[in-house]
């Protein structure tokens, strides 16, 4: 998808075209390819998309306003993938939340039985929005590295959560 929401085989013929569009199996900063990994492994997503982010501070003309958009997948189910993460990477890993610590959601009061099974998707969900958090304060930490956290508006959207959980965002 572009800018203004459509798609077309020719993105050059969209009224405001990306220049620089890697896809989540695409690291521009590393050479690494989706198409190119060992059969069977899982790539690190969240961390190809902020290694992106890098390449492209690293490449951007000097006084250059742009725009970026960086994303993350890892709030999709399935929530259970702690290698959106490279193993390494710096402030990684929060600490993983496991169903046993799962006792009750307050807002949900009594709409919400936690047997194992949900307690599990819960926790899922807990440490998946734990990656996210590591994700944004890279992007960030980005900004910082290259000089641009002070002149740049950062804007955080979701359309993703809980889409399988009772009050999650389809019901």
């Amino acid at each position: 998808t572009y800018k203004t929401g459509i798609e077309s085989e020719n993105y050059k013929s969209n009224p405001v075209p990306f220049d620089f569009h890697p896809k989540y199996t695409e690291n521009y900063l590393t050479g690494a390819r989706g198409k190119n990994a060992p059969k069977g492994k899982k790539l690190p997503l969240a961390s190809f998309s902020a290694d992106n982010f890098k390449y492209f501070l690293e490449n951007l003309e000097e006084d250059r306003p742009f725009y970026f958009q960086a994303q993350t997948p890892d709030s999709h189910t399935t929530w259970n993938r702690p290698y959106f993460i490279r193993e390494g990477e710096a402030n990684w890993p929060y600490k993983k939340i496991s169903k046993e610590q799962i006792n009750k959601i307050p807002c949900w009061r009594k709409d919400l039985i936690l047997n194992d099974g949900m307690k599990k998707t819960v926790a899922d969900y807990y440490n998946a929005i734990q990656r996210v958090d590591w994700f944004v304060g890279r992007i960030l930490a980005l900004l910082e590295e290259y000089g641009h956290a002070d002149n740049t508006l950062i804007i955080f959207s979701a359309d993703h959560g809980p889409s399988h959980l009772v009050r999650g965002k389809m019901s």
